[in-house]
């Protein structure tokens, strides 16, 4: 837990890495051969190892996640994961539907989002809420929702996957509130500056 002042290496992986992603404390990888590790806090259960564990100090695997991953977002406390089948699934903190399995309750590990039907391409995520982007360039968001954050319309909690209502059908790309077409235009929607947790989002 000794702070870090320059960059270090991360110890223990064993693997060339395709991807990385970091919440506000804990930090995710997807190695060469698809297994994804996660390592630091897990008050919420967002390292997804099903163990009530206040943190891991190095990269321990995510359940049910030793191949097949290719695509990994985290949010603040939570985390999401797209593997090669298409299952899409979320752990960790959910006060705000932010795993979208239709509940409010956290999970310490991986539970596939609740009928999202759609061949996902990329995820995102913000400090309560998640979004997908599919093939066809369809965007979806849920989860919290105080401040505009899904773009719905509304600032109505949503738990499971819905439409977002600006974007036009071809998103090329998205962020946690804003989204490139493929036509290079760029949306954006939500608060302009929002706290939650001590976390500007």
């Amino acid at each position: 837990t000794t702070r870090a002042l320059q960059p270090r290496k991360v110890a223990g992986i064993g693997r060339a890495v395709d991807a990385i992603v970091a919440g506000s404390r804990h930090t995710c990888a997807v190695t060469d051969t698809g297994a994804m590790l996660c390592w630091g806090g897990n008050g919420s259960g967002q390292l997804g190892t099903g163990s009530a564990s206040s943190r891991q100090l190095s990269p321990t695997p995510v359940l049910g996640m030793d191949s097949g991953v290719e695509a990994i977002t985290a949010g603040t406390f939570h985390t999401c994961a797209r593997t090669r089948n298409n299952d899409v699934l979320c752990w960790g903190y959910n006060a705000g539907g932010q795993l979208g399995d239709g509940t409010t309750q956290s999970r310490r590990a991986p539970v596939a989002i609740d009928g999202i039907n759609m061949e996902v391409v990329q995820l995102t995520a913000g400090s309560l809420h998640s979004c997908a982007v599919a093939a066809s360039g369809e965007l979806r968001c849920w989860g919290g929702n105080a401040h505009g954050q899904i773009g719905i319309g509304s600032t109505a909690d949503q738990w499971s996957p819905v439409s977002v209502n600006g974007p036009s059908p071809g998103i090329k790309a998205v962020t946690a509130r804003c989204a490139l077409s493929n036509a290079g235009g760029v949306s954006c929607w939500g608060d302009t500056y929002t706290r939650v947790d001590g976390d500007i989002t």
